[in-house]
């Protein structure tokens, strides 16, 4: 027996749970804005999927059931925007997960068409990637023109239910493919690169699939997962490094981290406990933020899994928060119930105190 990494085990759970047992200290952050209502309309909405902000000054929401695009400032004032349904470019069958990069460029994850699509920061499309976009068969493909639905299957490149995206400093594409229980890292161009993952329970695996993805700055990968309920942290290169998640580590019913011979996490609505952890996000200090949506609220942890403030109102109740980005000291928050988007943040992020804004 190895005493020296059982001792050290020892005492990395131990501080562990401590942390975990001491009261988070931090308070909610301040409701600044937001925007939206139920409808078809500009500025409207049906079923929000997910929010991606730029510095520039613009915010992309994917909505699912209308099959588009639309931008806004971020203050809320409707820009524009794309989509429709079909297969064509510039066209979705519910569209997902939605990021952006240093560039403006937008990227969607096109899930039901099986494919991510590329857009300027005005919306023009760009190309495409996925299994068979140009001769629709099952061979990875990259399309600029004439492009066709994409193909579900499990080739290297391909997408089967694509569903959360994100990019990184370097403009690399993450994209958490639901079906094929993995993400995939591709070039900004859609060169395909390589990915994480496999079927299954236990570290580096994902039993029905990871629901979304992020980057932090030092290039570690962090995913959430709905069925198992829990959060799972990658290093740059894709190697395991922890997950948090109640009984993890033991099956206790408690918050628990675990580096090591991990388990599923167990789904419920305790304090600290996920349901349905179906979009997450990274600050700048590596901090991650995980919007549940079955337990209507978000959740806030250090980058160890430790807990540091939970909420769920934002000028009313949250009701299926859904999508999740930060720029600077502002978070971006899509409550699917409400039909809104709601901006968090101000000086909070550095203070813990923040001013109403005024659209």
């Amino acid at each position: 027996m190895d005493w020296g990494c059982r001792a050290r085990r020892a005492v990395l759970m131990i501080t562990v749970f401590a942390a975990l047992a001491t009261a988070a200290t931090e308070i909610p952050p301040a409701y600044l804005l937001e925007w939206g209502a139920q409808g078809t309309g500009n500025e409207e909405f049906t079923t929000i999927d997910d929010v991606a902000v730029h510095s520039s000054g613009f915010v992309a929401v994917s909505d699912q059931i209308l099959n588009r695009v639309q931008q806004f400032d971020t203050r809320g004032n409707y820009i524009r925007q794309w989509g429709g349904s079909g297969t064509a470019a510039s066209e979705f069958d519910r569209p997902w997960g939605v990021a952006v990069d240093r560039a403006g460029n937008i990227y969607v994850s096109d899930r039901e068409n099986h494919r991510v699509q590329k857009f300027d920061n005005e919306g023009t499309f760009l190309l495409m990637w996925g299994g068979g976009v140009v001769s629709g068969t099952d061979t990875f493909e990259i399309c600029t023109s004439s492009c066709k639905k994409g193909t579900a299957g499990g080739n290297p490149g391909q997408f089967n239910l694509p569903t959360g995206l994100t990019v990184d400093g370097g403009g690399n594409v993450y994209v958490a493919n639901w079906g094929n229980f993995r993400v995939q890292k591709y070039q900004s161009d859609g060169t395909y690169l390589t990915y994480l993952g496999t079927d299954g329970t236990a570290e580096g695996e994902f039993f029905g699939g990871p629901a979304d993805v992020a980057v932090d700055s030092d290039g570690n990968v962090y995913t959430c997962e709905e069925t198992n309920a829990r959060v799972q942290v990658f290093d740059r290169d894709g190697n395991f490094v922890r997950m948090w998640g109640f009984g993890v580590d033991d099956g206790t019913p408690e918050l628990q981290v675990c580096t090591g011979g991990c388990e599923a996490g167990q789904r419920g609505n305790a304090e600290w406990q996920f349901y349905s952890a179906e979009t997450l996000a990274v600050d700048s200090d590596g901090n991650v933020y995980v919007a549940d949506f079955a337990n209507d609220r978000v959740l806030k942890f250090d980058h160890w899994g430790k807990p540091l403030v939970w909420w769920s109102d934002g000028n009313g109740a949250l009701d299926k928060p859904v999508g999740i980005d930060i720029e600077g000291l502002s978070l971006y928050l899509g409550d699917r119930g409400n039909f809104r988007i709601i901006k968090y943040g101000g000086p909070y992020f550095e203070t813990h105190v923040g001013e109403p804004d005024q659209k």
